[in-house]
């Protein structure tokens, strides 16, 4: 992905103003402030760690989805956020909002991927898409346990508000597919954007 080198930068600013003005009369402080934990952690990882280890702009740009996608839904309850038009499009029977930002944590396969290529960490290119697979896929499940846990000793009665389950008593178990499916798509993306990589043999 051909950019300028102020892309990252650029891209922050943008996020800091879209996070600022969804700060403002959130449906509710206490759900905004949970839902909003997981962008701001890894908004400064990427500012932390900039200098030491910078991203391809690709890496950046995938990872803003998650981002500005999380804060979107933490503004609003997920499942409450306006999302009529895609409903309708695709002929939904559930809000499906929720289900996108979760293909969108799958998005950080390609980073993962990066940084393990980069810094030469495995040495196989099946181990690079297996660890950046595996890796999503821990991180989808610990953040199921994580709201489940949260949920139960911050606000135990909210619980369907909260997860957003929406009366589906599979929805972490897709969730996870979810998160599953987009380190699919990008490792796909990856494939190809690694030549020297994907022309050797696995």
């Amino acid at each position: 992905m051909v950019l300028n080198e102020k892309f990252p930068q650029t891209l922050l600013v943008l996020y800091c103003l879209f996070f600022a003005f969804l700060a403002i009369d959130p449906r509710h402080r206490g759900y905004w402030v949970a839902a909003n934990i997981a962008p701001i952690a890894i908004t400064l990882f990427f500012v932390l760690s900039f200098k030491r280890f910078r991203f391809s702009n690709l890496s950046y740009f995938l990872s803003a989805f998650l981002l500005f996608l999380q804060t979107l839904g933490a503004h609003y309850f997920f499942y409450l956020v306006p999302f009529d038009l895609i409903t309708d499009i695709f002929n939904f029977t559930r809000h499906n909002f929720d289900r996108m930002v979760h293909v969108t944590v799958g998005f950080f396969a390609y980073p993962i991927g990066e940084f393990v290529v980069r810094k030469k960490i495995v040495a196989a290119p099946w181990a690079v898409y297996l660890f950046s697979f595996a890796l999503i896929m821990t991180a989808a499940g610990l953040y199921e346990i994580f709201e489940w846990m949260y949920l139960l000793m911050v606000s135990p009665e909210s619980g369907p508000d909260f997860l957003g389950a929406q009366g589906d008593i599979w929805d972490a178990q897709k969730d996870m597919l979810a998160d599953g499916v987009g380190a699919v798509l990008v490792l796909i993306l990856f494939y190809f954007n690694f030549p020297s990589l994907s022309s050797r043999k696995l």
